[in-house]
């Protein structure tokens, strides 16, 4: 795989969510995506102070927000590729859903079932990103 594949997956197309993406494109990409907001996020906590709050909140919205749609984007094509629609992706907000809701649960068992279902979800989400390519 060469580099310019991988920057022309990542890059050019970041915000194209109709296609295809294959398996070690796609995992590579998102280990950079990933990399990338981190390193961003800490170069952005540094800056804060010089810089101010509000223009480091503008330049994080600006910056982070399109990483977070090259995210999604790389998601739904891997999806495609898998043979699978891409609105499976709302199992990942699902997980989110009931992580949030088990932070507000009112019994140790509202931790433990809103937990669990958040697993569940994201490891149907995982999985389906795991599959092979689909056969023409």
């Amino acid at each position: 795989m060469l580099i310019t594949e991988l920057i022309n997956d990542a890059c050019v197309d970041w915000t194209d969510f109709n296609g295809k993406l294959k398996r070690k494109p796609f995992w590579i990409n998102i280990g950079l995506n990933i990399a990338l907001q981190f390193l961003l996020t800490i170069i952005l906590l540094f800056l804060w102070k010089p810089l101010g709050w509000f223009i480091t909140s503008l330049l994080a919205l600006v910056i982070l927000g399109c990483l977070t749609i090259n995210f999604y984007s790389l998601i739904v094509r891997r999806l495609h590729d898998a043979g699978k629609n891409g609105w499976w992706l709302l199992l990942f907000f699902l997980g989110i859903f009931f992580m949030s809701a088990a932070n507000n649960g009112k019994t140790p068992n509202d931790h433990f079932t809103f937990g669990l279902l958040m697993v569940v979800a994201d490891v149907i989400l995982i999985y389906l990103l795991c599959l092979d390519s689909k056969k023409k």
